[in-house]
């Protein structure tokens, strides 16, 4: 089971030249409880040759098990990693949120974007649901659109980006 802190030290298998931004998704959950499901996942000790992978669950949460993926980078022109807490920023099928998203340098040329969950906090009894969604792609950032099923209560939900040059 998932505690408060659950955490393993990951090795690249060689060494970067320079410590890379790493990026974490949330890629698989096994999670049951009758009135929350709490998840999140974060990294530390980032150095050359790896970096410590955090999971965590709180309060009545009952998570079971997590997969995770990642995705290392020194190559800052062809892509760039980064997180975002959405805090409240869940609208519904019928209204979505919206916010635009400004990447660290601009790209040569419009990149691939991928969004997925790094965190997430919802409550009550029903299903739960959330979408992210990249729009407006250009070289220099997208829109971000955030959709949670009408029934959901999702309290927060974390957010890894990842763009990369084609």
């Amino acid at each position: 089971a998932i505690g408060e802190d659950t955490a393993a030290e990951v090795k690249f298998g060689f060494d970067f030249d320079l410590v890379p931004v790493v990026a974490v998704q949330l890629s698989g959950i096994d999670a049951a409880s009758p009135s929350s499901k709490r998840i999140e996942a974060w990294i530390s000790d980032e150095t050359a040759s790896g970096f410590r992978l955090h999971a965590r669950t709180w309060e009545d949460a009952a998570t079971y098990s997590v997969k995770i993926s990642w995705v290392a980078t020194t190559e800052h022109a062809l892509v760039q990693l980064g997180t975002l807490s959405l805090g409240d920023m869940v609208g519904s099928d019928e209204n979505p949120e919206v916010q635009p998203i400004s990447f660290h340098r601009p790209f040569a040329c419009t990149p691939d974007v991928v969004f997925g969950l790094s965190a997430i906090d919802t409550q009550g009894p029903t299903p739960s649901g959330a979408w992210l969604e990249g729009l407006d792609v250009t070289a220099r950032g997208c829109s971000l659109q955030c959709r949670g099923m009408a029934s959901s209560e999702v309290q927060r939900l974390g957010m890894a980006l990842i763009a990369s040059a084609s």
